[in-house]
């Protein structure tokens, strides 16, 4: 899977949908709201907050939560994710991040319980 346009969820009215009629999967590290959606494809959006940290950090945590979705296996499709990364994902270990990603799509049925989901995936 790549990341092209139409695996991100862009409009800010799909976000809100997202955000009310979704369930939710809240973490010290992450937020994750999940809702099904028509379009037979699985999208993703990130939500990033400017307290979270300078644009370095903020970029580098959109990528971890990019490189995990992409080479996440497993994903069930039609569905839309929204991911808000909190502070405290910035000061822990990618492996745990990893974990934690995993284990948000996993209680919100969007991959089995019984996978692992990942291939061999390097922080990046």
């Amino acid at each position: 899977m790549d990341f092209s346009r139409k695996y991100r969820i862009t409009k800010t009215k799909d976000f809100i949908e997202v955000y009310n009629l979704g369930n939710w999967f809240n973490d010290p590290l992450l937020d994750v709201s999940v809702k099904s959606n028509t379009l037979g494809i699985t999208r993703l959006g990130l939500s990033v907050s400017k307290s979270l940290g300078n644009a370095h950090e903020r970029n580098l945590i959109k990528r971890r939560v990019r490189n995990l979705f992409i080479n996440t296996k497993n994903i069930k499709k039609g569905w839309d994710i929204v991911v808000i990364p909190k502070k405290k994902s910035l000061e822990t270990e990618f492996k745990f991040f990893r974990k934690t990603f995993i284990n948000s799509l996993q209680y919100l049925c969007v991959i089995p319980i019984t996978t692992t989901g990942l291939e061999n995936v390097n922080e990046k």
